[in-house]
């Protein structure tokens, strides 16, 4: 279809079609490979839910470059995607950014859910450590709810004995304010 709003639409329900219901990934890496911007989203996050890094260079330029709308959703599809190399750019966007250029303040809390995204498939124990640690300090005095949430979040992909024991940590805590 000629007509923009149609195609965005038709990727982003044809990706959903592949998260959920498992269809061939094959058509959404093509709309990749075509580079077209305003398609790249959509398609990414579909790949990306595969495992496939042919989604890694899309993602990370919608994080540095895209809509404001956009880069969130990047984000999350970044840490869905699983690839290690996305470690040190949601680290930076988790963490603010640096002090002359910080990021905008909404990218944090998806950026700490994609840490917890990824943590299953880093393999270096320091860089694991350091998402845990980013996760639990993000969850225990996050600067806003929505921060603390998107650490619940990040921890629940964690899963295991640690992430269960800082959810229920947390719960007991907020429990306890009241």
């Amino acid at each position: 279809d000629r007509d923009l709003a149609v195609r965005v639409g038709a990727v982003r329900a044809y990706a959903e079609r592949v998260i959920h219901k498992g269809a061939p990934v094959d058509p959404l890496r093509d709309v990749l490979k075509a580079g077209a911007r305003e398609l790249v989203l959509g398609a990414a996050e579909g790949v990306a839910h595969k495992s496939d890094v042919l989604a890694f260079r899309p993602l990370l330029l919608v994080v540095r470059a895209g809509q404001p709308e956009e880069r969130p959703r990047a984000l999350l599809a970044l840490g869905t995607l699983g690839d290690p190399r996305a470690l040190p750019a949601l680290a930076l966007v988790a963490s603010g950014g640096p002090e002359e250029e910080p990021f905008d303040w909404t990218m944090q809390a998806p950026a700490v859910e994609a840490l917890g995204r990824l943590w299953s498939r880093l393999t270096d124990a320091d860089a694991k450590k350091r998402v845990l640690e980013r996760l639990e300090q993000t969850l225990l005095d996050g600067e806003s709810g929505e921060h603390r949430c998107a650490a619940a979040r990040g921890l629940r992909y964690v899963g295991g004995e640690f992430g269960r024991t800082q959810l229920e940590n947390n719960l007991s805590l907020e429990w306890q304010e009241y």
